[in-house]
């Protein structure tokens, strides 16, 4: 079953001109109690108690008030609000749910950011700190737990890989593991090596994030469908392969047009490649970002 708006929205917008992606929102049932929201930024998950909601990250600032509807189809106000990391798109409601007395939990790297302006250098855009209403006030090192309602809700740092403060969310009962954005699902991932970001950390954390996992468990993934492990293998094997021919093409000095034009993403473009980060803005990002640590090597 799904609750389905007819309001097409989710457009992430990371630069003027440029979108994300749009679709329908959707509110689907994961397990008793719990679901998965799209539609309104990178993928949200809410589990209902008794007297409360706990969300994982917040869409974007310009869905607010569509989040606000949606949670209140679900009944209670949102207590805990947990931060995957730190980019808009998943705490864009972070200060409204603030305002409204949410508890906002994130490490302790996400936290830093979201107190300070940052700039993404590949979209060329700075965003602002966020009002303090929306900052996480509870922050961890490595690792932390919830208990909500019947669901003990665990959640884990991994290393710089998306960004400098990616975490996950496991729903323990339930059989349900948020990724954020370590795993874009049938997409090719954005990386921000602005904020400590590499392809080289994505690679390490998909890994990692593949012996967290079991085969019954339902995968959230931080952008795209809902996957199994065998979704998360296959991304996996895809940013090995293709991050160790970037590599190869950036390290024997290609340009990046003739890293382009070697095509190294080609057996994956099919169904990978119609994302906001296609192809060619794939290899431009990973050669940016090798160029952005080899300038802070020489700093």
């Amino acid at each position: 079953m799904k609750l389905v708006s007819s309001i097409a929205t989710g457009a992430l917008v990371l630069k003027k001109g440029t979108v994300w992606a749009q679709g329908q929102v959707e509110l689907t049932p994961l397990a008793d109690g719990l679901y998965m929201l799209t539609g309104l930024g990178g993928n949200i998950t809410i589990a209902k108690g008794s007297d409360g909601l706990l969300m994982v990250d917040s869409g974007l600032p310009t869905n607010t008030t569509q989040l606000k509807s949606r949670t209140e189809q679900l009944g209670p106000p949102v207590e805990v609000l947990i931060n995957t990391h730190w980019h808009h798109d998943h705490t864009g409601s972070n200060v409204a749910l603030g305002q409204a007395g949410a508890r906002i939990v994130a490490h302790e790297n996400t936290a830093s950011r979201l107190a300070e302006d940052n700039t993404i250098e590949f979209f060329h855009q700075t965003y602002k700190a966020l009002d303090p209403a929306g900052q996480p006030k509870e922050t961890f090192k490595d690792t932390g737990e919830i208990t909500f309602s019947r669901e003990t809700v665990e959640y884990k740092y991994f290393p710089p890989a998306h960004t400098d403060g990616d975490s996950t969310v496991l729903y323990t009962k339930a059989g349900v593991f948020q990724t954020g954005d370590l795993f874009f699902n049938r997409t090719y991932p954005f990386i921000d090596y602005s904020t400590g970001g590499s392809i080289e950390g994505m690679i390490e954390d998909a890994g990692l994030l593949l012996k967290e996992v079991d085969a019954s468990m339902k995968i959230v993934p931080g952008h795209g469908p809902l996957a199994v492990k065998a979704e998360l293998k296959i991304y996996y094997d895809l940013l090995s392969d293709v991050g160790a021919k970037i590599n190869k093409l950036y390290k024997s000095r290609k340009t990046v047009d003739q890293a382009i034009a070697a095509a190294p993403t080609r057996k994956y473009d099919e169904r990978w490649g119609k994302g906001l980060i296609t192809p060619e803005n794939f290899v431009k990002l990973i050669y940016q970002g090798k160029d952005l640590q080899a300038g802070k090597k020489a700093a």
